[in-house]
């Protein structure tokens, strides 16, 4: 149809102005202009569509030098009878016999609105008649010849407007495949054109692409482009001699976030997206990517929260490789702590030897102490201010977290009496952990103000310098 050749055209003209621009590119984007190399440059084909076809998909009056011969015949037969008919209807017969003094169309034909009882003043040929019966259309004897020239005209133009069809139809069809390749190479284009612009917006800056035998991920100031609003972002390294990650903290710290963002930025990366990270960030290429993340629970298949994620861990188990990614949410809870403390050490074992880059969120001290003794594995948790007890969404390297169970459930409502008698329930030993961590969150926080304050100082200096 017309309106088809005229979307051919439209692409015809986008692979030109794309040719165009990126083959002057060649030294700033090879890879861009090679791909532009596979655009068809078929400015002739393209210049027949436009002048054969408007921009409304209809055959132009310009397609063949017969269509315009027929199309002016077909004005002027129609000129010729109009007036004609005016003539009718301007008459006093005219105003006599007629319903209404216009004329409109039946059977492809002029006719005249004639008063049922009238219409032995008006002889001619009855093509319809109103639904009431009270006007029969009628086209005057003597108009028939100049209705049938009309018609004659119109329809050795639509004979014309299928030729023009056929033959434009049959020139896109002989560059077919020229025209099917770079359609290909438009939507390819099209594609690196949106992840460019989901990359500028998002601020993302291209990452380093680890080539190491052993997988290697480096955030530098990482943010889940779900998240709206000003964000804390997330720094953190995996090397490939610890690759097994525990995250251990407080409630609403931030430990799933933090997950759910490392998972989704190496997605984006292995799909050719650019993550919205800072500049230093690294990437490694999985061979798979595998999370067990929130509650499965179903009643329906009789699976616990914990059935679930057992099921989850399972299947990720016997699929991870040493190039694949883990994301274990959670680990080891929804069950008694022991049983469960033992068995996500294990699992982290497991994975630690299997050489999978693993990153798990907890919240069991025994689990965090395991990790801290073994070579393969490092701990890291999500702060709390250490003044106000407020979560800062930052992930501090080489630290295991604290829970803050207590203090939170405090701030929530619960009684002060039962705080204070779970706090002396609590083992010495884990409560002396408790404030030995609270301590090192107070000195590294402090020890970040002094460096802090001392690159302003630096910076004061060279400027008093200068």
């Amino acid at each position: 149809s017309g309106a088809e050749l005229r979307q051919v055209g439209a692409a015809l003209v986008a692979a030109r102005r794309a040719r165009r621009t990126l083959t002057h590119l060649r030294k700033e984007a090879p890879d861009l202009s090679a791909l532009a190399e596979s655009l068809p440059e078929l400015a002739g084909l393209q210049n027949e569509i436009e002048s054969g076809i408007t921009l409304q998909g209809e055959v132009a009056d310009t397609a063949s030098p017969e269509m315009h011969r027929l199309r002016e015949g077909v004005r002027q037969s129609h000129d010729r009878l109009v007036t004609a008919l005016g003539r009718i209807i301007r008459s006093s017969r005219g105003q006599e016999v007629l319903q209404e003094p216009v004329f409109t169309i039946r059977s492809e034909r002029m006719v005249l609105p004639v008063k049922a009882e009238m219409k032995g003043r008006m002889p001619g040929l009855v093509h319809d008649v109103s639904d009431t019966g009270a006007t029969v259309f009628v086209e005057p004897y003597e108009m028939v010849e100049l209705g049938n020239s009309w018609r004659e005209l119109l329809l050795e133009e639509q004979r014309e407007v299928l030729r023009v069809l056929r033959r434009l139809s049959r020139a896109v069809g002989e560059h077919g495949a020229e025209i099917s390749q770079g359609v290909e190479a438009l939507a390819e284009l099209d594609l690196i054109l949106a992840r460019a612009r989901l990359g500028r917006a998002l601020g993302a800056a291209p990452p380093l692409a680890w080539e190491g035998e052993q997988p290697y991920l480096r955030l530098m100031e990482a943010r889940h482009p779900l998240l709206p609003g000003p964000v804390v972002p997330l720094t953190l390294e995996i090397h490939p001699q610890q690759p097994v990650l525990l995250i251990t903290g407080p409630n609403a710290g931030g430990k799933t976030v933090a997950l759910k963002t490392l998972g989704l930025l190496t997605l984006m990366y292995q799909a050719g997206l650019l993550p919205p990270a800072a500049e230093g960030s690294a990437f490694s290429v999985f061979d798979g990517v595998y999370a067990d993340i929130g509650d499965q629970q179903s009643i329906e298949q009789a699976r616990s929260t914990f059935s679930s994620h057992i099921q989850n861990i399972a299947a990720i188990i016997r699929a991870a490789t040493a190039r694949s990614l883990v994301l274990l949410d959670e680990l080891g809870t929804n069950t008694d702590p022991e049983e469960g403390s033992a068995l996500a050490r294990a699992v982290l074992g497991h994975l630690c030897h299997k050489g999978a880059t693993t990153i798990a969120t907890g919240h069991f001290r025994s689990v965090a102490g395991f990790v801290e003794e073994q070579p393969g594995m490092s701990n890291a948790s999500v702060e709390l201010d250490p003044e106000t007890l407020m979560p800062t969404y930052r992930l501090s390297m080489g630290l295991p977290g604290r829970s803050y169970a207590l203090v939170i459930a405090s701030r929530l409502g619960l009684p002060q009496s039962i705080i204070n008698h779970a706090q002396e329930l609590l083992p010495p030993g884990e409560r002396r952990t408790d404030d030995l961590l609270l301590e090192l969150q107070q000195d590294r926080a402090a020890a970040v103000r002094l460096r802090a304050q001392a690159e302003e100082a630096q910076q004061q200096a060279q400027a008093l310098r200068q």
